[in-house]
């Protein structure tokens, strides 16, 4: 028999997790240099030195960002069945009764997980997630496998990736409860108290936090020193994040720190 055999639930856990360590990292890079350089002067080249030493970082984020993807992508197929994410197993089976652990089976790889995904799911992806998806995917083949990529990241163009991904892979989630939930799980909630001060409390205010956490707030996101609001204006609703605050306030209307 298989033993440890994942959920859909599990799968997206550790999908989300992947994600918004990604995003904490890439946020924190986009927003660092101009806590540190006025933005009244022209900075452009110590601007552009500062990103060449961030490559490392975020050549790291491009692995973490398509780890998420695949867990998020394995996450849809166990919906239907966690047993298709065998689908190309190889393995030679005893006739003895033995006792097997899921996670010593191989699963599905990642170039299969678009086809499977279209294949067993209800709701296919988009052509737009495809082409970022494999994008990201050659890139992190090339970082894992020889240590660097001949391309420059930028920290702006990927959290616009992170964002359609989220659009994509978790259509129904809010995305600032989900960075709640986050939050609390993290490390540095060891310490505090939990009642004068929180993990969650260090990027947004706390009082925003248990506005979200009851679901007044559903669009925008807040992160870092720097505050950068997001949304993305979909099917009539304020439904995600993306760019700047100004940009944020011209997409969603009145929207400044969530839905209303």
């Amino acid at each position: 028999m298989i033993e440890n055999v994942p959920t859909s639930d599990d799968l997206n856990r550790a999908a989300l997790r992947l994600y918004f360590t990604a995003w904490t990292s890439l946020i924190t890079i986009a927003t660092d240099f101009d806590q540190v350089y006025p933005d009244d002067e022209d900075w452009t080249e110590e601007k552009a030195e500062y990103l060449r030493g961030c490559q490392s970082d975020m050549q790291s984020c491009c692995t973490l960002i398509q780890q998420s993807n695949e867990l998020a992508l394995k996450a849809r197929v166990a919906e239907v069945s966690p047993y298709l994410l065998l689908f190309r197993n190889d393995r030679k089976l005893s006739i003895k009764p033995e006792k097997l652990d899921f996670s010593d089976l191989r699963t599905l790889d990642a170039t299969d997980l678009l086809g499977a995904v279209n294949s067993f799911c209800t709701s296919p992806l988009s052509d737009v997630f495809i082409t970022d998806y494999n994008d990201v995917r050659k890139l992190r083949n090339k970082i894992v496998h020889l240590g660097s990529v001949d391309r420059e990241f930028d920290p702006d163009a990927m959290l616009k990736i992170m964002v359609r991904q989220f659009i994509e892979l978790w259509p129904g989630r809010g995305w600032l409860a989900e960075r709640y939930k986050f939050a609390q799980g993290s490390r540095y909630a060891a310490f505090h108290d939990g009642k004068y001060s929180s993990a969650e409390g260090e990027p947004v205010p706390q009082a925003l936090w248990r506005l979200i956490a009851g679901g007044g707030v559903r669009a925008c996101h807040v992160g870092g020193a720097r505050t950068r609001f997001v949304a993305v204006r979909q099917r009539g609703e304020c439904q995600l994040h993306a760019q700047t605050a100004s940009d944020a306030l011209e997409r969603a209307g009145n929207c400044s720190l969530g839905c209303r």
